[in-house]
């Protein structure tokens, strides 16, 4: 809903500021509202969102694109739908994979 609205970006850095700054309880509804809704969300529109079934098809395409990839760890990084790079990894790693996929 972030990346339809445009701040995605903004969304994601409010909630990890939070969650891991703060220690605000994301889980809670009024919470994630107000976190959000501070990001550039209508504060009635993510309720909507979080009081209805949508969004649930993106949850479960990434739980099995998150099993298709033995994802166990994060973060992670699925590279051209070809190379998984999991956990905190130097940017060598990095740079090997992206020439990897260039090479192909």
């Amino acid at each position: 809903m972030a990346e339809q609205h445009g701040c995605q970006d903004q969304v994601v850095e409010s909630l990890f500021q939070a969650y891991f700054v703060e220690g605000q309880d994301i889980a809670n509804h009024q919470t994630l509202i107000q976190v959000v809704s501070e990001a550039g969300l209508n504060p009635q529109t993510a309720e909507a969102l979080l009081l209805s079934d949508d969004g649930m098809d993106a949850m479960d395409q990434g739980k099995i694109l998150s099993q298709q990839h033995q994802i166990d760890s994060v973060p992670c990084f699925i590279i051209d739908r070809k190379i998984t790079i999991s956990g905190a990894e130097h940017p060598e790693v990095f740079l090997a994979a992206f020439t990897q996929i260039a090479a192909t």
